[in-house]
């Protein structure tokens, strides 16, 4: 079996994760354990992202900044 989670399913499961928490889980301890899986998810998920080739691009173009006045 695979241990390889593409950022699709881990999307999907925090969108099951946070419709469970809007529609149910109704005591304290399923509101906390849903809580908990939508943080890990959303760690796992950002890590996957950051650690993509294309992003660590765009993250560093973004972070250029334009200059002051641009000569006509």
């Amino acid at each position: 079996m695979s241990k390889v989670v593409t950022a699709g399913e881990l999307a999907t499961q925090i969108g099951d994760a946070i419709g469970a928490a809007q529609t149910g889980g109704s005591t304290p301890a399923e509101k906390a354990a849903i809580g908990l899986t939508v943080g890990s998810l959303t760690t796992t998920l950002f890590e996957k992202i950051s650690k993509n080739p294309f992003i660590e691009g765009l993250a560093k173009g973004a972070s250029v900044k334009p200059p002051k006045s641009v000569p006509l």
